[in-house]
């Protein structure tokens, strides 16, 4: 299935860096890991997309696969909020042109933040980038905002910082969420995501229960990596 299909927009998606096409308009780099896509994320691929439409040029968002939670830490199954189809549904939709999955390996997490920026330089020829204000990366988290300023003067690139989203007093963050559902607010995880959590799997066979309770039910397979609400009774949509 082409990415055309599978995707709402024609956003192009690039697996692996070195595959970046030339580009004959300015790019604007989104940066960050983007897990579940939440209300902080929107806003910052929203300044991304702005700014690829005020220099006529496009947005390239870029993501991780797999989660560095998962590589540098041993992460336990069920952890990711969006699992990579999703988060490539979610930036397709909210405007992203390309998509660049990135490989996070042993190899990349030595790789220090002036080589990453060096070579995002050489690849992308980037007119800017748009980050979160807490964004780290390169080996042992050395690179932030201060450190891509500075590269951006050197090799002529702009840098805009997006202001944190907060909800009920605090920043929206992936790790409030994840603590939500460990806990079984769902409610509470849906307003920092701006949308409902949703759960997408196969429907499989399960013990025949539904028989014996008088109403159908259905099992659903998820990834194991992609994290369940705490147990319990909830109300939702399925389709």
């Amino acid at each position: 299935m082409s990415t055309q299909e599978r995707y709402p927009t024609t956003m192009e998606v690039i697996y692996g860096l070195e595959t970046f096409p030339k580009q004959r308009v300015p790019v604007v780099l989104a940066l960050g890991t983007f897990d579940g896509l939440h209300l902080g994320h929107q806003t910052l691929l929203a300044l991304a997309v702005q700014r690829a439409r005020e220099v006529q040029g496009r947005c390239a968002v870029f993501t991780f696969d797999p989660h560095p939670r998962t590589v540098l830490t041993a992460s336990p199954d069920g952890f990711l909020l969006t699992t990579l189809d999703e988060r490539l549904e979610l930036f397709a939709t909210l405007g992203a042109d390309l998509a660049v999955v990135v490989q996070f390996n042993d190899t990349f997490r030595y790789t220090s933040a002036e080589t990453w920026m060096r070579e995002l330089v050489t690849r992308t020829a980037m007119a800017e980038v748009v980050c979160g204000a807490n964004y780290v990366f390169g080996r042992d988290r050395g690179g932030d905002a201060a450190l891509l300023r500075r590269l951006g003067g050197e090799y002529g690139f702009q840098v805009r910082v997006a202001d944190p989203v907060e909800v009920d007093g605090a920043p929206a963050s992936s790790t409030r969420i994840r603590d939500a559902l460990r806990a079984g607010r769902v409610t509470e995880a849906s307003r920092l995501l701006g949308r409902w959590y949703a759960l997408r799997g196969t429907v499989v066979r399960g013990d025949g229960r539904g028989r014996t309770l008088g109403y159908p039910t259905a099992n659903l397979s998820v990834p194991s990596s992609k994290l369940i609400p705490a147990r319990g009774i909830y109300a939702g949509y399925a389709r």
